[in-house]
């Protein structure tokens, strides 16, 4: 399993980022073409607002065009619902929170390739950025997990 997870995920999660996030990156980078060339920097500012509204076509890109239920008849019980679509303010504000990060990022990559600057440092930050949160998220799924290990083991 973990020599085949990691090439799974490998494969997968580009698909799926492609998925959720292509749709409302064209329509930044639809709005960056339009506004950019007359409003200069100031249309980062049009970009950002219209973040809540993008965020809604990532959440719906998310919820119905990526597959929900990985294994049906496993998880089938008494207690058993099957995933419910529809939006609220926690899969919004998950949806606003990511699709947030990832403006910040086109914005400052973007700045970059305008300015003639290196693209590297964004990316390279970026990078450093994801494997601290990645670091604490880990760290919080596994005292998770070993929460489990120490009550099965008594």
């Amino acid at each position: 399993m973990m020599v085949l997870f990691p090439l799974i995920i490998f494969i997968v999660a580009p698909i799926g980022i492609f998925i959720v996030f292509s749709s409302s990156q064209m329509i930044q980078g639809f709005m960056m073409r339009a506004l950019h060339p007359r409003l200069g920097r100031y249309s980062y500012a049009f970009v950002g607002l219209s973040v809540p509204l993008i965020s809604i076509v990532t959440w719906y890109c998310y919820d119905y065009l990526t597959p929900t239920n990985f294994n049906p008849g496993i998880n089938e019980g008494a207690d058993w619902v099957p995933y419910q679509h529809g939006i609220n303010l926690s899969r919004y504000l998950a949806a606003f929170a990511t699709q947030g990060f990832v403006t910040i990022f086109t914005l400052l990559y973007f700045e970059a390739a305008v300015r003639y600057r290196s693209r590297k440092i964004v990316i390279l930050s970026a990078l450093f950025l994801a494997i601290i949160i990645g670091v604490f998220l880990g760290y919080r799924e596994a005292m998770n997990q070993y929460q489990f290990i120490d009550h099965f083991s008594r």
